[in-house]
């Protein structure tokens, strides 16, 4: 059985939107699930049309998942960099508490970089 760390940040960007989608749109509950943490990732997400619907419920039979932070921004305009930094902050203290329970992180750890297509 695995251990596996799950956290998404989702966000279709439409180049021809011009309002910017903000970090405060990530955390809002509109059309799609608001930034949720832990436990709450599941309960928000378990049952959806999202990818991660099916992924968790496939290996959550098979594996220990450790849910850990998860946003969408739905549709919009480009994503502001004070968004995605805020977001990609949320990442890693998860990351970093899932890896404690086995001897604590690896000693590469994964890094998020900003598209700037």
């Amino acid at each position: 059985m695995a251990r596996i760390a799950v956290a998404g940040f989702h966000h279709e960007t439409n180049c021809f939107v011009a309002a910017k989608t903000d970090f405060a749109y990530f955390t809002a509950h509109c059309d799609r699930p608001p930034l949720v943490r832990g436990d709450d990732v599941i309960r928000w997400l378990a049952d959806t049309s999202f990818a991660l619907s099916g992924f968790l419920q496939t290996m959550d039979r098979r594996h220990e998942i450790v849910p850990l932070v998860w946003t969408s921004g739905g549709a919009g305009g480009l994503v502001t960099a004070d968004a995605f930094e805020r977001a990609k902050a949320t990442f890693a203290p998860g990351f970093h508490r899932s890896c404690r329970h086995r001897g604590g992180p690896p000693s590469s750890l994964p890094t998020f970089t900003r598209s700037r297509g």
